[in-house]
């Protein structure tokens, strides 16, 4: 994740991905690595996608600008 961020790319995060947290804590939920991972994009300058914007990056692939 840390390199996906210093390279600009798209992330997501949930328990599918990973039971536990960097410093091997157990998260108590997807909120737990959500907040992480907000945390880790601030460090990078970088923002969480929102509502529609999100919708449209899942629909296009990931592709930014790309027409669904």
């Amino acid at each position: 994740i840390e390199r996906a961020l210093a390279d600009g790319a798209h992330i997501r995060v949930g328990f599918e991905d990973a039971v536990q947290l960097p410093d091997g804590s157990t998260p108590r939920g997807n909120a737990d690595l959500v907040a992480w991972a907000v945390d880790r994009a601030a460090s990078y300058d970088r923002v969480p996608s929102q509502g529609i914007a999100t919708r449209r990056l899942v629909a296009n692939g990931g592709a930014i600008g790309a027409e669904s």
